[in-house]
């Protein structure tokens, strides 16, 4: 079964993908935040480690947008892998709680 990593940390990437080299969970997690939904695309890791990827993982989602209002509020918009969108919403309110 496939993993999806799209909300992984750099060090769940490695771990559940037992990767030799500590830095290419970096790496991937910084692919994916700049919205990389394509392993070949990620040119700065080995063709054995990407082929890896395409075997053992997939990316579900992609943060297409955000929003950030003055008051705190920040909105995402979220894209599937079925390529619908969701949105999501982070409320500050005035004693630093946060809500989603």
């Amino acid at each position: 079964m496939k993993i999806p990593i799209a909300a992984l940390t750099p060090d769940e990437i490695n771990s559940l993908l037992n990767l030799s080299k500590g830095y290419q969970g970096k790496q991937i997690f910084q692919w994916i935040q700049r919205g990389t939904l394509d392993f070949e695309k990620m040119t700065n890791l080995s063709k054995q480690v990407r082929n890896m990827l395409k075997e053992n993982a997939f990316i579900s989602s992609r943060v297409e947008n955000t929003l950030i209002d003055s008051d705190g509020t920040v909105k995402l918009k979220i894209r599937l892998k079925d390529n619908n969108f969701i949105e999501s919403v982070l409320l500050i309110d005035k004693n630093a709680r946060q809500t989603a």
